[in-house]
This record gives C-alpha cells, sequence and structure tokens, in this order.
C-alpha cells in the first residue's frame, strides 16, 4: 500500500485562481479499472475481415495490431447473430432451426484469433435478433430462450475452447426480470457459474434504473450495462455498489469529431457516471463503405488496404500504460478549474493519468453529447506527488506527441502547459506514443466470381453481407437457411431475405445460378443492380435500384425499383417453364438504358427500357443484390458479375 498525495495549481496569465488540493492517503476510494474494448457486430461490421484478408496469416497482422497483450484492446464483445438485421446487416445464428446446431459463424473464428494473441482478453456477447422459432419476443418462453443462448456459450466451450466472461439480455430492448433469472439458472445448471449477466444494456435507461436496482432483483446480475450513457449515470445508481460499464459507446465519425469524442468520453464516462469499463461500437468497418456508420470505428477495411482510426490511437493511451485490473482513483480524478478532465490510474508501483482538455465543438459524439461548455484557450497545471519514494518524475505525451520527461522539483511538483483540445499522458511508465497501424490488402481479384467450393460447412460466403434472412455455404452452394422472419432487431416489417455486395465501382451485370427446392416455402427469386439497399432504414429510405424477380409457380417475371413500396417497370410471363427442384442461369445486364434478363439459356424479353427517372436515381450506386420475395431455402452457385451469360 502507497500513499499519494497529488496537488493541482491552475494558473491562468493575468487571471489568478484558486488552488484544487487532492490528499490520497489510501486506496478507500479505489475501483476496479475493466477495461477498454471494442463490439464486433451490430451487425456484421467485421463481416469483409474474412474476405479481404482470407488468410489467416494475413489475418494476424490485422488483429495484432488490435489485440496485443502490450497495446491493444482488453475487452471483445461479439454478437450473437440472430439471423436478421443489426446495423450494417445480418449474423448468421447458430440455431436458426430449434435443435440444429451451427458452428462456423465468424465470430467463433474472430474469437479464437483473438485469443491466439491475448489467451486471456474476457469475452462477452449479446444478442441483437432471435430466429423465430423461440417465438414472437425472446420472453415467451423464457427456459426456452436461456437454453438457446448457452447453445452459443457451449459451442464456444466445446467447440472453440473459450469461456465467456459475459454475455448481455437484448441489445437495446427491454430486459425480462424472469428472464435474466432463468438465465442464471441455465448457466449455473450447464457449467457456466462464473459467467456474469450484463442486465440493461439500454440507450435511455430512465425507467430501467429503478427495476435493475429493485431489492428483489438486483443479485440476479452482475453488471449495469449502459449504452452511450455520456457518464449521465444517476447518482443512487452509482452508489448501488454494482459495477457499471459503458458497454456499448463512442460510434462516432473518424472524419469529424471522432478522436475528440473518444479523449472526453473515456474520461467522463468515470468521472460523471463511476464507469470502470467501456465498449466502443464497432471494433473494424469491415464493411462497404456504401452501407452506414462507415469509418464509425476502432479501425477499417477496404480492397486496398486495412487502417486504425485515430479514436484507437486515443484509446491506446490508455491501453499501452493501463491494464486490467488497476485502480482508478476516485479522490485524483476530476475537472480542472478552466474545463478539461485528468483520471488517475494505479497498480500500486507505476502511475497514469489521462488528462484532456477537449472542447465542446471539437469532441461531439453521435450519441452523447454534453450540454455546451467552454473550456480556457490554455491552463497551467501543477501536479504534486509526495510520499511516494520511488518516484523521479513522470513521462507525458499529448496530441501523439514525442514524449518528454519531467524531473520532480524539489517540493515534488511537475508543470505543465495545457492547451485547449489536447489529449495524452502523464506516466511513471516509459511512453509508447500510439501510431497509426496500415497493411496493404492482398490482392482483389478484377473480376468476382465464386463457385462456393472452398469453404467450411456453414462459413457466410465472402464479399456477400446479407441485410435479411442468412446465407451459409453448404456442399458448394450458397444457402438462404432462414425459413421464418426473426425476433427483428430492426426492420421488422421486411420479409424479403437479401443479401447485397459492392465490388470494384461495378453496377451493371450480374449473374447466378439459382433454384428453390421442391419443398421450400420460398416463392420467387431476386437479382438486383444498381442498389443502396442496406441497413436499418430502408423501411424509411424506400431504398432504391433496379431489380428483376421471377415466380416459380406462375412464371410472372417483374422488373422494378424502389425495393420497400415497389414502383413496378414491366410486367410480363416468361417464355419457357420453371420448375422448383431444379437449377436455372439467372442474369440481368443494363446496356446503357436498356435492361437485358436470361433465365435459362434464352432472353425473358429481347429488353425492358429502364425510365430515365430511375437511371439517374440509381446512376451513383453500386450495390449488387441477391435474394428471394419471401422467406424459405434458396440456394445459389457460380455468383459473378464479370460477363453476362
Amino acid at each position: 500500500m502507497f500513499s499519494i498525495f497529488i496537488k493541482i495549481i491552475l494558473i491562468l496569465p493575468s487571471i489568478a485562481t484558486k488552488t484544487n488540493n487532492i490528499d490520497i492517503k489510501s486506496w478507500r476510494s479505489a475501483q476496479t479499472f475493466d477495461g477498454f474494448g471494442a463490439v464486433s457486430g451490430g451487425g456484421a461490421t467485421s463481416k469483409l475481415l474474412f474476405t479481404y484478408f482470407s488468410e489467416k496469416s494475413d489475418r494476424k497482422q490485422v488483429l495484432e495490431s488490435l489485440f496485443n497483450k502490450d497495446n491493444g484492446l482488453q475487452l471483445l464483445k461479439v454478437e450473437m447473430g440472430g439471423d436478421d438485421q443489426s446495423t450494417e446487416g445480418t449474423e448468421s445464428s447458430h440455431e436458426s432451426e430449434k435443435g440444429k446446431i451451427s458452428k462456423n459463424n465468424y465470430e467463433f473464428q474472430l474469437i479464437s484469433e483473438v485469443r491466439e494473441i491475448n489467451p486471456t482478453i474476457p469475452i462477452c456477447v449479446l444478442p441483437w435478433a432471435f430466429p423465430g422459432w423461440i417465438g414472437n419476443t425472446p420472453y415467451d418462453n423464457v427456459t426456452e430462450t436461456a437454453e438457446y443462448v448457452v447453445n452459443w456459450l457451449k459451442i464456444g466451450r466445446d467447440t472453440w475452447n473459450f469461456d465467456t466472461f459475459c454475455v448481455g439480455v437484448w441489445n437495446e430492448r427491454n430486459f425480462s426480470e424472469s428472464y435474466v433469472k432463468e438465465l442464471r439458472k441455465i448457466l449455473n445448471l450447464n457449467g457456466f457459474n462464473e459467467t456474469l449477466i450484463v442486465a440493461g444494456e439500454g440507450f435511455r435507461m430512465d425507467d430501467s434504473y429503478s427495476r435493475l436496482l429493485d431489492k428483489r432483483f438486483i443479485n440476479e446480475y452482475d453488471i449495469i450495462g449502459v449504452h452511450y450513457p455520456g457518464g449521465r449515470i444517476p447518482e443512487n445508481v452509482q452508489k448501488s455498489g454494482k459495477v457499471i460499464w459503458a458497454s456499448e459507446d463512442y460510434s462516432t465519425d473518424n472524419r469529424d469529431t471522432g478522436e475528440g469524442c473518444m479523449a472526453r468520453t473515456m474520461n467522463w464516462n468515470f468521472i460523471n457516471g463511476n464507469i470502470t469499463g467501456m465498449i466502443s461500437w464497432h471494433l473494424m468497418s469491415a464493411f462497404y463503405p456504401q452501407l452506414p456508420w462507415y469509418r464509425c470505428g476502432l479501425a477499417r477495411i477496404d480492397e486496398n488496404k486495412f487502417q486504425t482510426e485515430k479514436a484507437f490511437h486515443v484509446l491506446k493511451y490508455i491501453t499501452s500504460h493501463v491494464k486490467r485490473g488497476w485502480k482508478i482513483l476516485r479522490e485524483s480524478s476530476g475537472r480542472f478549474d478552466g474545463g478539461g478532465t485528468y483520471v488517475t490510474y494505479t497498480n500500486g508501483k507505476d502511475s497514469t493519468i489521462f488528462v484532456e482538455t477537449m472542447s465542446y465543438k471539437k469532441s461531439l459524439c453521435e450519441y452523447s453529447s454534453p450540454r455546451p461548455y467552454h473550456v480556457k484557450p490554455s491552463q497551467l497545471i501543477r501536479f504534486k506527488f509526495s510520499e511516494i519514494p520511488s518516484f523521479q518524475g513522470l513521462n507525458m505525451s499529448l496530441n501523439f506527441g514525442p514524449s518528454k520527461f519531467f524531473s520532480k522539483s524539489v517540493n515534488s511538483t511537475i508543470t505543465i502547459l495545457l492547451p485547449v483540445n489536447s489529449f495524452g499522458i502523464l506516466t511513471t511508465l516509459p511512453v509508447s506514443t500510439p501510431k497509426r497501424v496500415t497493411i496493404k490488402t492482398p490482392l482483389v481479384p478484377l473480376n468476382y466470381h465464386d463457385d462456393f467450393e472452398n469453404y467450411e460447412f456453414d462459413e457466410e460466403p465472402k464479399f456477400w453481407m446479407p441485410q435479411k434472412g442468412s446465407w451459409v455455404v453448404r456442399n458448394g452452394r450458397a444457402v438462404q437457411k432462414v425459413t421464418r422472419p426473426s425476433i427483428s432487431w430492426c426492420t421488422s416489417h421486411i420479409r424479403t431475405p437479401y443479401a447485397v455486395m459492392a465490388y470494384r465501382k461495378k453496377n451493371s451485370i450480374l449473374n447466378a445460378e439459382v433454384n428453390i427446392p421442391k419443398h421450400s416455402t420460398a416463392k420467387s427469386i431476386i437479382l438486383g443492380i444498381r442498389s443502396n439497399c442496406s441497413g436499418c432504414d430502408i423501411e424509411v429510405i424506400n431504398c432504391r435500384g433496379i431489380f428483376v424477380e421471377i415466380e416459380f409457380s406462375n412464371k410472372k417475371v417483374t422488373i422494378f425499383s424502389d425495393f420497400v413500396d415497389r414502383s413496378i417497370i414491366a410486367e410480363f410471363k416468361a417464355r419457357r417453364k420453371v420448375e422448383f427442384g431444379k437449377f436455372y442461369k439467372f442474369s440481368i445486364h443494363l446496356l446503357d438504358s436498356h435492361l437485358f434478363i436470361k433465365f435459362g439459356n434464352h432472353h425473358v424479353m429481347t429488353s425492358v427500357e429502364i425510365p430515365e427517372e430511375q437511371l439517374n436515381k440509381t446512376n451513383n450506386d453500386t450495390l449488387f443484390v441477391i435474394g428471394t420475395g419471401n422467406f424459405g431455402i434458396s440456394e445459389w452457385d457460380n455468383i459473378s458479375t464479370d460477363y453476362f451469360h
């Protein structure tokens, strides 16, 4: 046990300011630091990591930059796929049909490879959506839902050799006390006694807090998870004795104020909210730039490179110099008189102080911005340390600048000048200044073609990002496997399973071989080009594109734009018989204003004239679309964009 005396004097030019004295004699006010981490999912945010870096050896370098034990992330939270849209796309469920277990979801692969780099990193999981067989809500049958969730944990333990540190209830939706109690019971029955339950997991928690603190419920879970709190946690919750996490936070554009948002949020969460763990959404923008929320994570991937973002570099100031399990010193953390904050961490031997003086405009966050406030142009900060015999000085780095050593004065003080919009650390450790990591993407072929032969069973197809339903590879074919609507997180009124792909700015030719099996409930198939359909808002924006649907039962062909509320361009009958249970070549090609359609080996019409209005609306849209008109099994093979059959 050691004692720290920190004296802070703030002096502005020509302005007298009072002295702030902070005297720490023990760790009575210290709290355990639970770490900074990131979310993979919510949804499909890491999908293209396994496309652009398809070889494990190539992914290792990427994941080393994010999760190495020296300065990497300290927690990993993943989505428990539910076959339904959860922001950027859908993630495949481990149990789309009751009792039929799938073990090859790419989140499992990600966890496995991250743990090779950092074997002790805690793994957390949270569902966004649930398969439809569970019911209308996850709480219709709490035992069945708890068993479904625990089956995911069993796959992790028994197949992928990891234990789950914590599990959440339902992302940003109402929680159920009876379900949480049942989940605890089922966890324990299956040997997961040590797995923690995160309750809450919501945006606006005002009504939830009173339920969470109910004396009949408070001991049924372990962590209060809050999304984008901005540090605004009620005092009675802070004093409840429960661990509080910002279990999803950040999600701010790195091309705008992401850097400042991260710097301020890291400190404000603890100072204002007693929050000891923070998980950033999202780990990496490993999805197409055409999709929403691109570059709102800690790194990004495209067909040219992987690159870390500035927000991650800010985070690395802490992860490089503070480890999980260190203590956060409450009485050695607070606000500067002229604006800005400081938080002190220690392990009993070394100490790190993170400081920030971010202005309101430079630190706006997408969801958790505070009311406007003012920060003075510069502040002179004097730290005084005493009763630490080994203390000789502090290393400092601000705004990713080089490290400077400040020797303590005779009276154990160190004085620094902090301009507005500064962030960084003062530490007894050697400084590791965060730097951008850029890794070139392995060569992407000029043209796309996939025969789905070199896949593991139930692995998801490369390049394609499902937006409703779920595609997996089985026996050399990409199979849309969802047979009924899921318990949706968003797009609940959409009944059209579909997946999208962008490829080298191409947007005019798409080919596939497709079959609807005889006993499938699917009735039609869809190809689309020049589309922008993706994410949770397609019902609001009535996303656009040029689409062709062929109904198998009556040979009806429909060309339409506007995916949700369709604008019909043409309708007619196919020239040949269409049968369930047979594969057909299906191709569409837009040449100038003429859409050519082939089904089987024949043109279904010579061409269809696409109205100029629709051509203009979709001119800059580059997403390809495959799908079915309703839920049911469909099988896809030899999909390509490079030539017209």
